[in-house]
């Protein structure tokens, strides 16, 4: 399952845990040495799991009994119960911009249907705003199951300029997309609806000329 350097962020996790969390721990003793805290971000590369299982996000997104999202919860499962307790622990963050993935379809961007897709390719899934919402929500759940005493981020970027048309008329749905920019009501809207269970309303923003504008925002 990691014959390619993008599936093995966590291959020393597979292959030897006790080394891997050895490691975390002297990290996290680390910050809290030099009096700094961690934010934990429990999907940061959003095709991981699917890859280590031979899965696609979409799968791990919308379906629970997955064996994409089981792996998932075990990482979690590991990680809160052996640092919820640690002072170095701040908060903990789901996801790492998950938002910008929504109602787009990556599927077809990774492999324009000119060229074999790269095998980076497999692991990729679409999904829509409500999709995501039920997933970040029965995983900040099941995170606090675990540890009720810390709050919970989304990890989402700023929502996209037209998020609540792509919702209504994704990019992959037969009529999409909806580039139509949305008012300052359905901004206010997208903002509530994608963090209705979490604890920490997430907004990354990049204050960079032309970065913002890359990623549709």
């Amino acid at each position: 399952a990691f014959d390619q350097p993008w599936r093995s962020d966590l291959k020393l996790w597979e292959d030897n845990p006790a080394e891997y969390w050895a490691l975390f721990d002297q990290m996290m003793n680390d910050l809290y040495a030099n009096e700094m805290r961690i934010v934990p971000v429990f999907m940061w590369n959003w095709t991981q799991f699917p890859a280590m299982t031979g899965e696609n996000a979409s799968q791990m997104i919308a379906d629970p009994n997955s064996d994409s999202y089981q792996l998932l919860e075990e990482y979690i499962t590991e990680f809160v119960e052996r640092y919820k307790d640690h002072p170095a622990l701040y908060f903990y963050e789901l996801t790492n911009e998950l938002n910008l993935r929504a109602d787009l379809d990556m599927v077809g961007r990774c492999s324009d249907g000119k060229s074999p897709p790269p095998p980076s390719c497999e692991p990729m899934g679409n999904f829509t705003t409500d999709q995501m919402i039920a997933f970040t929500s029965r995983l900040a759940d099941y995170v606090r199951s675990l540890d009720p005493n810390h709050l919970i981020s989304s990890g989402f970027s700023i929502p996209r300029p037209a998020a609540e048309h792509l919702q209504r008329t994704p990019e992959f749905s037969p009529d999409g997309p909806d580039w139509t920019r949305d008012s300052l009501a359905e901004f206010k809207k997208n903002l509530s609806d994608v963090h209705s269970g979490m604890d920490i309303v997430s907004v990354h923003f990049y204050n960079k000329e032309g970065y913002n504008t890359r990623l549709g925002i």
